[in-house]
């Protein structure tokens, strides 16, 4: 299958990142006959408060593993958790129309699937999905490895995670896996030169819409002959919510 890449478009979108609150009384009355001026009003002196409502432990693992690539006023979401399908997911924005829409299963890492398409803006991507489990242990996959142009995996402790290529029906499009023990990272090639190296922040968001933790890097790989360029997305798992996730799995 045959694809062509308009280069300027992704290259310039790299270019282009870069309780209850106290009341303030004078007085605090403090009548006991008088049920309406304390904590326990419509219950009754001596009445027991209703218990807390119970926490979703999946809401805070999912808000703490949801991440966006931020571009001015418009954010990407690149990281994401299913609870459903118990799955994270890793998104490599492709910034063209049209992108094929397939489905590629990975036979090394059960579960694990490759699937490309195009968002609601028309604009293509490829995700990888796979399943929470798969990160919490040890896969033998193979020996460590870094780019396939020898250079250290950005953004990864030590620079290199053994790795699995993807047979991708895409021409000069080629997908490797790389996966570690709570570390996870895909790097796809394509058949045009980022010509910039850049590392960006993936990060969380808070119900405000300002951003805080960093849950992924996003990094822009040149090509340099004979490789093709691409685009690398890591991910770590601190070691808290490796633990939450242990538990609810």
């Amino acid at each position: 299958m045959q694809f062509n890449f308009t280069r300027a478009i992704l290259t310039a979108l790299m270019l282009g990142l870069a309780g209850c609150e106290p009341n303030e009384y004078d007085s605090i009355l403090s009548d006991p006959n008088c049920q309406s001026c304390s904590g326990n009003a419509g219950q009754g002196v001596g009445a027991t408060p209703p218990p807390p409502i119970p926490v979703d432990p999946w809401q805070k693992v999912e808000q703490d593993m949801t991440g966006y690539l931020k571009a001015g006023n418009s954010k990407t979401k690149l990281v994401g958790i299913d609870r459903v399908k118990k799955t994270l997911t890793l998104s490599v924005p492709i910034s063209v129309s049209d992108f094929p829409e397939i489905t590629v299963e990975v036979p090394e890492l059960a579960g694990a699937k490759v699937v490309s398409g195009n968002d609601a803006d028309g604009k293509g991507y490829i995700n990888l999905e796979i399943p929470l489990e798969l990160l919490l242990k040890y896969i033998d996959i193979g020996n460590p490895k870094r780019l396939p142009n020898g250079d250290p995996l950005p953004a990864v402790p030590g620079g290199e995670l053994p790795a699995v290529a993807v047979n991708f029906p895409v021409e000069n499009v080629r997908i490797h896996i790389y996966l570690g023990v709570e570390v996870l990272g895909i790097y796809v090639e394509v058949p045009f030169d980022p010509y910039v190296k850049l590392t960006l922040p993936i990060k969380t968001q808070k119900a405000d819409g300002s951003q805080e933790r960093t849950v992924a890097y996003l990094s822009s790989v040149p090509k340099r002959d004979p490789f093709d360029g691409g685009f690398f997305l890591s991910l770590a798992i601190p070691e808290g919510i490796a633990r939450q996730l242990d538990e609810l799995l």
